[in-house]
């Protein structure tokens, strides 16, 4: 009996040791995976902070009036990627202006509220835009109280630069 229990007890420890190897292997894996992550997430990290630094450089140059052929040719870019770059800024440019929450363009708003004869009643009800290259035209249906307390439901339009200053308005009849 004891030379068996003297085989299992060694045989224990064979199996300890085994699986104390596994558990430093999948340790090192682990650590190894982490490590990978973290170097891959830096890179694209640095690769996205350059991209958005491009960005901002076509877009700059592009309203300070150069061409988007300049433009690519000066940076080494496809006329396309140039392009899309303009158009996605400009984009997100005109929308600055807008409220996320409502989709009223904030300016307007804001000067039309000061005109009403309870500013205080007043409900966005819907605002649209069209985009005239250097200028917006924006239609806002609203609500308001009239002279006579009546809530009515009225227009009104903007001319808007794309920094969202509004250059004209006027109520619609």
């Amino acid at each position: 009996m004891g030379k068996r229990k003297k085989e299992r007890s060694k045989l224990i420890r064979i199996l300890r040791g085994f699986l104390f190897i596994i558990a430093g292997v999948l340790v090192s894996l682990i650590v190894f995976i982490i490590v990978g992550i973290s170097i891959e997430d830096k890179r694209l990290a640095e690769k996205e902070k350059t991209q958005i630094e491009q960005d901002r450089l076509i877009f700059e140059a592009h309203l300070s009036g150069k061409s988007n052929e300049s433009i690519a040719s000066d940076l080494g870019l496809d006329i396309l990627d140039v392009e899309n770059v303009v158009s996605k800024k400009r984009r997100e440019k005109i929308e600055e202006a807008f409220s996320a929450w409502d989709g009223s363009h904030m300016n307007f708003v804001r000067e039309l509220k000061q005109s009403l004869n309870d500013p205080r009643s007043f409900e966005m009800v819907k605002t649209t835009y069209r985009d005239n290259g250097e200028v917006l035209m924006v239609y806002m249906t609203f609500r308001a109280k009239n002279p006579f307390g009546a809530l009515i439901l009225s227009s009104a339009t903007a001319i808007c630069d794309l920094n969202g200053n509004v250059l004209t308005w006027q109520i619609d009849e």
